[in-house]
C-alpha cells in the first residue's frame, strides 16, 4: 500500500509563510451554528473522569491480583505502585514541583503528590458517589453499567479469562454500542496506533486485551507472520486477518496496524497519517459502518490528530481519542537531538553521510552514526553498544549484524531527522496553533489524556515498580546461569535501553516529571494546558512562531494582540480552549510507570538465542479494562 505524501517542508520547519497548512480562520471568529448547543452534554460534563478511571483501575488491579492468589498487602502495595491519582491538574503538579529550590526537594514534593494517602483512599472507595453525581448515576443505562461493576467488585479474575466473555465485558459492549438513548445500536472498534519505530518492533502494544478481541472473533491471538527478515516483518494482510468471521456482526472489536502498514514511523507524521486513513478505509466491508476510538501511543497520538486534519471525512466516524504517553506537544530531547545532528552534518543530509560512511562496513558505519542517535529510543540502532556488552557474556551477535545492515540500508536513518523535526516542541506548537481548535473534531467527540511518570532511581535497583520482573531480576546487569550464559528471563534489555537513553531527558524535563521519553506536560493536549508557550519554547522559537502570519492572525483573534501577550497567554486560550467545551477534552491523569509499560517486552533476545525473556508485569490488562469501561460510560452519558 502506498500513499502520496507531501512533506510540506515549511509546514514542519515553519520558516516563512505556511501555505500548505491551510485552514480557514473564519471559524475562530464566528462559531459554526452546529456548535450552538453545549457539548458534551450535561451528564458527560458532570463526571469526574480522572477519579472514575482511577477508581476502576484500582478495582481491576485488585480483582486480577486476587485471581492470582496475591495477598491483601501485596494488592494494596501494587495499587499504590501503579496508580498516580491526584485531584489537582497536571499544571498544579508541575508548578508545585518547580517551586523547589533543589532537586532533592523537587523529588520529595513529587513523592508527596503522587503517594498521598488521601488520594489512595479516594480511588479505593467502595462506590462512585464522588466521581458521578446521583442524577447521572440514575440514568437507566448508566445505572445498569455501574450495577454490573459493583456486583462484581469481589469477583476474582482468572489469568485466562477473556474480558469480553465476563459480566463486566458484556456490560461494556452494551454500553459502548448503545446509541440514541438506547433506542439504537452502533458498531465500535478501538484502534491501537503505535508510536516511534513501531515498524521495527514486532510486538503489539496492550497485547493481552488485543488477544482477547482476536480470540473472541475467531482470529489467531497474534496476526500471522508471513516472512521475518530481522527488523522487516511481513504480516498477513489486515483485510484477510480482520475478514475472518466477517458474516458475524462485530459490535465491538480491537484493531491495530502492524509492521510497515504505517510506513516509516521514525519519519514524518504525514506518511503515517495518510497510511492510517487508507488502512481504515480498506478494512473489510463488515467494518464500513464502524465508529472508531483511537488509542494513540507516543508518536501515534499526533499522527491521529494529523490524520483527522488531513482526512476530515473520518471525523464523523471518530467516537473518541485516548492519548497514552502521547507526544502531543513535542519532547525536549528532539530539540537537543536535532541540534546535535545538524551541528555535525552541516550542509550535508544524513542520507549523504550514510552513503559516504557505508563503505566502512555495517558495524563501523553504525558506530559512526552513534552520535546522532543517543537521544532516541530506536533500540536496534544502539547495536554497537549492545554487542560490546553481550559479547563479553558469550552472546552470539551474528543476528544483530544483519539487523545493523538492515538499518543502514533502510529508510530509518535516512529519514530520522524528519521524525525528529516532527517531535520538536516548536513543530508541535506550530501544528497545534494551526489545528487544535473546534474544527479538529466533531462536537461531543471525547479526547482523554493518560500519561506516565517515572522515577529514574527505580532503574538502579531490582525494583522498578514492586517486583515486576521477579525477585531475582537484575535490570541493568545480566545475571549468569550455571553454564555462564545470560539468564534471559531475569535480564531486561528494555530496562537497560530505557535507563541509558532517558537520563538526558530526565535532566531536561521540568521537575524530572518524565516517562523516560516524554515529559509530563507535553503528553497533554494544549486544551488542558494553562501554561504559556514560553514554558516549552525558546525565545527564538517563540519569535519564529509569532512571525508566522497565520499563527499571528489566530493568536490575535484569541486576544493576544502583541508579542508579549502571545508569550504570556495560556496556551489553552491560544489554541481555542473553548473547543474543550464543544469537544469532551478530559485528563485521566497519570499512572506510575514508564514509556514502554504497554509492551510485554519491546526488545527481546533473538529466538535463536533464547525463547525466554524478562516481562514487564505492569497491569496492562487491568488498565485497559478500566479504560474500556470509562469509554462506555462516556458513550452513554454523552446521550443525556
Amino acid at each position: 500500500m502506498k500513499a502520496s505524501v507531501k512533506r510540506r517542508g515549511s509546514a514542519y520547519r515553519f520558516a516563512g509563510p505556511v501555505m500548505a497548512l491551510s485552514l480557514a480562520t473564519s471559524s475562530l471568529l464566528t462559531p459554526s451554528p452546529a456548535l450552538s448547543a453545549p457539548s458534551p452534554t450535561a451528564a458527560a460534563r458532570s463526571v469526574n473522569w480522572k477519579l472514575f478511571f482511577n477508581q476502576l483501575f484500582a478495582l481491576e488491579i485488585r480483582k486480577e491480583m486476587s485471581g492470582q492468589g496475591a495477598s491483601q498487602a501485596d494488592i494494596e502495595a501494587a495499587i499504590k505502585q501503579h496508580t498516580g491519582f491526584t485531584p489537582g491538574t497536571f499544571n498544579d503538579t508541575v508548578n508545585k514541583v518547580l517551586s523547589a529550590n533543589t532537586s532533592a526537594e523537587a523529588f520529595n514534593i513529587r513523592h508527596k503528590i503522587y503517594d498521598d494517602q488521601q488520594n489512595y483512599r479516594a480511588i479505593t472507595a467502595p462506590n462512585f458517589k464522588n466521581s458521578i453525581p446521583a442524577t447521572t448515576q440514575n440514568i437507566p443505562a448508566i445505572k445498569d453499567l455501574l450495577a454490573t461493576i459493583n456486583q462484581n467488585r469481589e469477583r476474582q479474575i482468572g489469568p485466562e479469562e477473556n474480558f469480553f466473555n465476563s459480566p463486566e465485558g458484556q456490560s461494556f459492549v452494551r454500553g459502548i454500542t448503545a446509541s440514541n438513548r438506547g433506542q439504537g445500536n452502533q458498531q465500535v472498534a478501538l484502534v491501537l496506533v503505535p508510536g516511534y519505530a513501531a515498524h521495527v518492533i514486532k510486538f503489539a502494544i496492550f497485547p493481552e486485551i488485543l488477544g482477547d478481541a482476536n480470540q473472541l472473533w475467531g482470529r489467531p491471538i497474534n496476526r500471522p507472520v508471513l516472512a521475518d527478515k530481522g527488523l522487516d516483518v511481513t504480516y498477513e494482510a489486515h483485510t484477510t486477518f480482520y475478514g475472518r468471521g466477517a458474516n458475524e456482526p462485530h459490535p465491538f472489536d480491537i484493531l491495530t496496524p502492524s509492521g510497515w502498514e504505517l510506513g516509516n514511523t521514525v519519519g514524518f507524521n504525514g506518511e503515517t497519517a495518510d497510511l492510517l486513513a487508507n488502512w481504515l478505509t480498506s478494512l473489510p466491508p463488515s467494518y464500513a459502518n464502524t465508529k472508531f476510538i483511537f488509542l494513540g501511543y507516543s508518536k501515534g497520538a499526533p499522527a491521529i490528530f494529523e490524520m483527522l486534519q488531513r482526512h476530515p471525512e473520518l471525523k464523523s466516524r471518530t467516537a473518541g481519542i485516548i492519548t497514552f504517553a502521547g507526544v502531543v506537544q513535542g519532547t525536549h530531547i528532539a530539540r537537543v537531538g536535532r541540534k546535535e545532528i545538524m551541528g555535525t552534518l552541516g550542509a550535508r543530509s544524513i542520507a549523504d553521510l550514510i552513503t559516504k560512511i557505508r563503505s566502512k562496513g555495517g558495524t563501523e558505519a553504525l558506530e559512526s552514526m552513534a552520535p546522532f542517535l543517543t537521544s532516541f529510543d530506536l533500540s536496534a540502532i544502539k547495536l554497537p553498544k549492545v554487542k560490546e556488552v553481550l559479547n563479553s557474556y558469550g552472546f552470539d551477535v551474528s543476528d544483530l549484524d544483519e539487523q545493523s545492515n538492515r538499518i543502514l540500508d533502510g529508510r530509518e536513518l535516512r529519514e530520522v531527522v524528519d521524525g525528529i523535526i516532527d517531535l520538536e516542541p516548536s513543530t508541535r506548537s506550530l501544528w497545534n496553533m494551526l489545528h487544535f481548535d473546534r474544527d479538529l473534531l466533531e462536537p461531543g467527540t471525547f479526547v482523554f489524556n493518560l500519561s506516565g511518570v517515572t522515577d529514574i532511581s527505580t532503574f538502579a535497583s531490582r525494583r522498578i515498580s514492586g517486583q515486576p520482573l521477579g525477585h531475582r531480576t537484575s535490570l541493568l546487569a545480566p545475571m549468569l546461569t550455571g553454564d555462564s550464559k545470560i539468564d534471559w528471563p531475569h535480564f531486561s534489555l528494555d530496562a537497560w535501553f530505557l535507563y541509558l537513553s532517558s537520563q538526558g531527558g530526565f535532566k531536561l524535563a521540568p521537575g524530572g516529571l518524565y516517562d523516560t521519553q516524554v515529559d509530563l506536560q507535553h503528553t497533554k493536549t494544549p486544551w488542558l494546558d494553562a501554561s504559556p508557550l514560553s514554558a516549552s519554547l525558546t525565545e527564538s522559537e517563540l519569535q519564529t512562531l509569532w512571525d508566522n502570519a497565520e499563527v499571528r492572525q489566530r493568536a490575535m483573534a484569541r486576544g493576544a494582540q502583541t508579542y508579549d501577550d502571545f508569550k504570556a497567554a495560556p496556551r489553552s486560550k491560544l489554541m481555542d480552549a473553548d473547543a474543550a467545551n464543544q469537544i469532551g477534552a478530559f485528563d485521566l491523569g497519570e499512572y506510575k510507570g514508564h514509556h514502554w509499560s504497554l509492551f510485554l517486552q519491546a526488545f527481546r533476545p533473538p529466538v535463536t538465542t533464547s525463547s525466554e525473556f524478562a516481562v514487564w508485569t505492569f497491569p496492562r490488562k487491568a488498565m485497559m479494562r478500566a479504560l474500556l469501561q470509562t469509554f462506555a460510560l462516556y458513550n452513554i452519558a454523552s446521550q443525556y
